[in-house]
């Protein structure tokens, strides 16, 4: 009897010591509201990953399949995960959901990536110029090293790596497309300047936004465009709308429609952190085969 009371309270003590093995487990795992970052876009996102995962929790608000942030409208349970962050790292508080943002919570730390970037006509696709995304990736280290001072020295070391891979992706991207500084390059809208101005082409835009209602006279005015700077392609992006326009264009004119990416969203379900490096490659290979038919 006296054994198997003894075998009994063994079986319960080494139960006991499991339970509270998993639950320690479970919990380590579980966000810590004081280091709980928030990146409100894809490329602030995936900058802050490649500065501070596995020290920080950091998850992107509007989603890795968001895409342009002109598509993306907060909603309540946005405004909980913004509550329950610590620190929020914003593209640029020129969107309107990010100034939104910073109205409702205007005691929660926030880094804006874009400050010294020279903001064009209210266009935020900063990260489009890969000098600009430099400043971007700078910016960001700089405010995390001063909220988070005990990581500096991690951060310094995880930006300074992805620095050097991102100016070897300026240096390819310039050695790429140099020689065609000075042409003309017709975009579906706005959105691609940054991109077209990091080489120094002459960008000619059709619509002045995402999203713009495109009538009749307009097909017929881009068409107009279109002749004037004797355009064999026009440059549009992966975002639905920008696509529709394009192909109406193209259905009354014999012109190429070319897609780049605004590295604005992801399509995989695992997070890639070199996704900026592999898409942005991708935009400068479509570019220089393109050009070097003019």
């Amino acid at each position: 009897m006296k054994k198997e009371l003894i075998f009994y309270l063994f079986c319960f003590f080494a139960l006991a010591v499991c339970a509270v093995w998993a639950i320690l487990k479970y919990t380590s795992k579980l966000p810590d509201s004081k280091t709980n970052i928030i990146a409100t876009s894809y490329p602030v996102y995936i900058i802050s990953l490649n500065i501070a995962d596995g020290i920080l929790n950091i998850e992107n608000l509007t989603s890795n399949h968001t895409g342009c942030l002109h598509d993306f409208v907060l909603q309540s349970r946005d405004m909980k995960k913004i509550e329950n962050s610590s620190v929020l790292i914003l593209n640029s508080k020129i969107d309107s959901f990010e100034k939104e943002i910073s109205k409702k919570f205007p005691n929660k730390k926030i880094i804006d990536s874009s400050s010294g970037i020279k903001i064009h006509k209210k266009n935020t696709h900063i990260w489009l110029s890969v000098s600009n995304y430099i400043i971007q990736i700078k910016n960001i280290l700089n405010e995390l090293c001063k909220i988070f001072p005990e990581h500096e020295h991690k951060f310094k070391e995880n930006a300074e790596n992805y620095i050097k891979k991102i100016e070897d992706l300026k240096n390819n991207g310039h050695n790429l497309l140099d020689n065609f500084s000075g042409n003309d390059v017709v975009t579906i809208n706005s959105s691609l300047y940054y991109l077209t101005n990091e080489f120094n082409f002459n960008s000619v835009t059709l619509t002045k936004h995402h999203n713009e209602n495109f009538s009749a006279h307009d097909v017929k005015k881009s068409i107009k465009t279109l002749n004037k700077y004797k355009a064999k392609f026009i440059l549009t992006t992966s975002s639905e709308s920008d696509k529709k326009l394009a192909e109406m264009i193209s259905r009354e004119v014999d012109i190429k429609v070319i897609e780049l990416s605004l590295i604005a969203s992801s399509n995989s379900k695992k997070i890639d952190k070199n996704s900026y490096i592999n898409e942005m490659i991708q935009n400068f290979k479509v570019l220089h085969q393109n050009l070097l038919g003019l």
